[in-house]
């Protein structure tokens, strides 16, 4: 029943191509199947649950789908992770499928959603539901289409209030992709867990005698080389890029200099290196270090955190790198992906390093987490698509160079940053807008982006006689005849 009840939110609401707030609508509706499909509810399931349907509901806001996806991912990744450890996010892939089929694998076999039994000790089943709403569908068509014949007036109503194939074929699609969200939703809640044993961590891999053992710590004389030589190479690196740190523009406008393209890329690949293996040995480190002495436990303090803090010189740098880039060129959505991302790596990297202090990891995924969270919100906030106009129109206004094509492309919104540029650019770089905004949106598309910008076109409307120079699309510059 709460898998029947997903997928027809999801009909009923569900934009499935379209940013609206349908996505708020579902993301409601399914916290509610993941509640009562819950045996117990976990610490925090509310919180979480709040959360995830915060993020669902920036397509009510912003009309960006790209930001959309992120946020949708995020908030499946917080519904479908109930233990945040570094294995419980590698294998957050797998869980939606298996939790899906283990959910309809319930529902077929008769087995209650959540595990319940009812008053007589039996499982109460959620195949009579099924069957009574299969039932009434075929019914309600069997009859309707008989009205229908019967009369011209009801079969002209029922016309008008039946909706076209392409409004069948959302609703098909939006009962699909809902109801499996659903179903790996409740299988999620019927799973089993097996209770934590008070006692120290074993292995799951046995030895020779069949029994667990516990996992094997690293001596300082098995790390300790590793990460200190280490400290040393990005020690090293770091005194280079403070050479180059603060001459700025002066470097790259160097004829010996690289270009912006190349600064800004080459650091942020080195970034991403650095991340990499910075994570990777820390990880490593930390949850296999032997710290049974004060002496351990220093070296692991002093030479883990020299490294996270050399990693954090070179996200500084990453970040000046991209500034540089920006203050040319302007934004673009990969430059400002890129410049979030470097900020969530920058977290990640204190957290490292307050994690190291204490010589405790355990909460280290849970702030991953989080912090991506409030990274996608702080991208919902800023606006990221009238960020990226604003600074490519502010070029413009500088030194006259226009990336006309850029802008076309860009959602609604933009569009009070579009309306900015003088004509025949303004009308130009709107121009990809009016087809999608000619039509007003079903209410579960409903978007605020959208509807402020119909209410600035109908304020101020296109000029009819550009639109023929704008071809072709996306529009690289008005276009005259010879």
């Amino acid at each position: 029943m709460l898998i029947l009840i997903g997928g027809l939110a999801g009909a009923l609401a569900l934009p499935v191509t379209m940013v609206g707030v349908g996505w708020a609508v579902v993301a409601v509706a399914l916290a509610a199947v993941a509640v009562a499909a819950r045996r117990r509810p976990r610490p925090g399931a509310l919180g979480v649950a709040v959360v995830a349907v915060l993020l669902a509901g920036t397509g009510t806001v912003r009309a960006a789908g790209w930001l959309l996806v992120l946020c949708l991912a995020a908030a499946l990744l917080l519904a479908v992770v109930d233990d945040l450890t570094w294995r419980g996010l590698l294998r957050a892939p797998l869980v939606l499928p298996h939790s899906a089929l283990t959910g309809l694998r319930a529902a077929v076999t008769g087995q209650r959603e959540g595990g319940e039994r009812g008053a007589d000790g039996g499982s109460r089943s959620g195949r009579p539901a099924v069957l009574g709403w299969a039932v009434a569908l075929v019914a309600v068509a069997i009859f309707g289409g008989l009205l229908a014949a019967a009369d011209g007036i009801f079969a002209e109503l029922l016309r008008d209030l039946l909706p076209g194939p392409g409004e069948l074929a959302r609703a098909a699609a939006g009962f699909l992709l809902a109801a499996l969200l659903a179903a790996a939703l409740v299988g999620r809640g019927a799973a089993v867990r097996t209770p934590v044993q008070d006692g120290p961590a074993v292995s799951a891999v046995p030895d020779h005698a069949g029994r667990g053992r516990a996992p094997r710590t690293l001596v300082p004389g098995e790390w300790v080389p590793t990460v200190a030589l280490l400290d040393v190479l990005f020690g090293g690196f770091v005194v280079v890029q403070v050479t180059t740190w603060f001459r700025g523009h002066d470097y790259v406008l160097d004829p010996a200099g690289p270009t912006y393209a190349e600064y800004a890329r080459g650091g942020f690949g080195q970034l991403l290196a650095v991340t990499l293996l910075t994570l990777g040995v820390v990880g490593v480190v930390a949850a296999r270090a032997a710290r049974d002495t004060a002496r351990r436990r220093l070296l692991l303090r002093s030479l883990g955190g020299a490294l996270c803090l050399f990693t954090l010189v070179v996200v500084a740098s990453a970040v000046t790198r991209m500034a540089l880039y920006v203050q040319a060129y302007g934004f673009t959505r990969p430059r400002l992906l890129a410049d979030a991302l470097v900020l969530w790596l920058g977290l990640i990297f204190v957290a490292i390093l307050v994690a190291g202090v204490r010589l405790s990891m355990a909460r280290l995924p849970h702030v991953v987490v989080g912090s991506a969270v409030l990274v996608l919100f702080g991208l919902v906030a800023v606006n990221p698509d009238a960020m990226v106009a604003r600074t490519v129109i502010g070029r413009y206004q500088q030194d006259g160079h226009l990336d006309a094509g850029y802008l076309s492309v860009l959602s609604a919104d933009a569009v009070t940053e579009l309306d900015r540029l003088p004509e025949p650019h303004r009308t130009c770089a709107l121009a990809h807008l009016v087809d999608d905004l000619r039509e007003p949106d079903p209410w579960y598309g409903f978007n605020i982006s959208r509807a402020r910008a119909r209410a600035l076109l109908a304020e101020r409307p296109l000029l009819a006689a550009e639109l023929p120079h704008c071809w072709p699309r996306p529009y690289g510059g008005p276009q005259r005849d010879g």
